[in-house]
């Protein structure tokens, strides 16, 4: 949801082909994918007497500040900060004893991702504090 609302407000949605485009599509999709597949887990764990743990509620609740945090400081911090801060995170929590190569994968990973989307296809990406 918070990528649909950013990208709809600040980045004009779909009704212009642009640097919101492409997030409102995709944020839709992947919104309505997620409510289903949600829905259909919630039918299968109920069924057998299931419920979240409070590890998974934590898991998904971190996810969702991280991705809200993500799109909030977007336009201050720039793809590249925001993008290695996520991805640094997300694979520290998998990993947490490669610290450095966390880092230095995050770095490379977003900045590969922002030269292909930024350079090559000319998406408007924000460039925050290194541009």
């Amino acid at each position: 949801m918070a990528v649909i609302s950013i990208s709809t407000t600040q980045y004009g949605g779909v009704s212009t082909f642009g640097a919101g485009f492409m997030p409102t599509i995709l944020g839709t999709i992947l919104f309505f994918f997620t409510l289903a597949d949600g829905l259909i887990q919630y039918r299968k764990n109920c069924l057998a007497g299931e419920t979240l743990s409070s590890t998974e509620l934590k898991s998904i609740a971190l996810v969702v500040v991280a991705i809200a945090t993500f799109t909030l400081f977007l336009d201050r911090l720039g793809f590249v900060v925001c993008a290695s801060a996520l991805i640094f995170g997300l694979t520290t929590l998998k990993k947490p004893k490669g610290k450095l190569f966390n880092g230095v994968f995050a770095i490379v990973v977003s900045s590969a991702i922002y030269y292909l989307f930024g350079k090559v296809l000319l998406v408007a990406l924000p460039a925050g504090i290194l541009g």
